[in-house]
């Protein structure tokens, strides 16, 4: 089973236990950084990966591979991945109402500030919003939902090239067991319908859901063990495909193309595979 549907996304994060060896392995992948491990001071949690219209961020977790959201805990395991995304709305009181009113549990709403150095401007990256636990389509990330401030120090806006072209951020695949691939669908239409026009449209638009079958289909491997929710693909506008191509080989990476794209098996170092438009 494939679905495709509509759910926007602003920004998702991989976590690991491994930032440096992450971010080096990014950036020889023609990936670019605001701000690399090295360069950080100790109040920086993240290092950004910037798009035109979202972001990547790289964030530690500690040995104990625990990450805690409003007293939900999520396990990212030994390789980390993908366990926080995020929608961007405008108003973030109005979005947790209409979240309550859905039925959909949410967390109180908080505010975090980021240290962010991007090239052209510097300063504090503000994020105001809460966290849900949709157990259906999210069972092991959490769904923040947010207000993100001081915007010009996130998006790249063309400012801030990637070696490898990518401009951008299109489309996540998401693997679950096929009973659980419609409930996930439902409970995204919920949400959408829950937040209406505080959405605050981004680029990654398209949810793609795969139940098993599905998903050796399109990647040609066994589907995640511990099968169920996981983020397990990022689809990215543009990208140089020979020069891509040429690294991955370079990094002993697993790779094929098919309808256009470029795969590119990342999944050791970040638990998901790499889609190139």
């Amino acid at each position: 089973m494939r679905i495709e549907t509509k759910f926007y996304i602003d920004h998702y994060e991989i976590d690991t236990t491994q930032l440096t060896e992450l971010c080096d392995f990014m950036m020889r992948l023609g990936f670019t950084t605001g701000v690399a491990p090295a360069d950080m001071t100790p109040d920086m949690r993240c290092s950004y990966f910037n798009f035109d219209g979202s972001f990547l961020e790289c964030c530690p977790v500690g040995e104990n591979r625990i990450l805690d959201f409003g007293g939900r805990t999520v396990n990212v395991g030994n390789n980390g991945g993908i366990h926080v995304a995020a929608i961007c709305v405008s108003d973030p009181d109005l979005a947790k109402t209409r979240m309550d009113e859905y039925g959909l549990n949410t967390t109180e709403n908080a505010a975090c500030t980021r240290p962010a150095d991007h090239g052209v401007k510097k300063g504090p990256a503000t994020f105001r919003g809460f966290f849900s636990h949709l157990p259906d389509a999210f069972p092991k990330t959490h769904l923040g939902t947010v207000q993100t401030q001081n915007r010009e120090l996130i998006f790249q806006n063309g400012r801030y090239a990637h070696r490898n072209r990518v401009y951008d951020t299109v489309a996540l695949y998401y693997a679950y067991p096929t009973p659980q691939a419609t409930a996930a669908a439902k409970q995204m239409a919920d949400v959408n319908d829950a937040l209406g026009d505080t959405i605050v449209k981004a680029s990654i638009e398209k949810a793609i859901l795969l139940d098993e079958e599905a998903y050796i289909e399109e990647f040609g491997s066994p589907s995640p063990k511990n099968y169920g929710g996981d983020i397990v693909g990022i689809v990215y506008a543009g990208g140089d495909k020979e020069y891509i191509q040429e690294k991955a080989i370079a990094e002993g990476l697993d790779f094929f193309q098919k309808a256009g794209k470029l795969y590119v098996d990342a999944r050791d170092m970040t638990g998901v595979f790499f889609i190139f438009e």
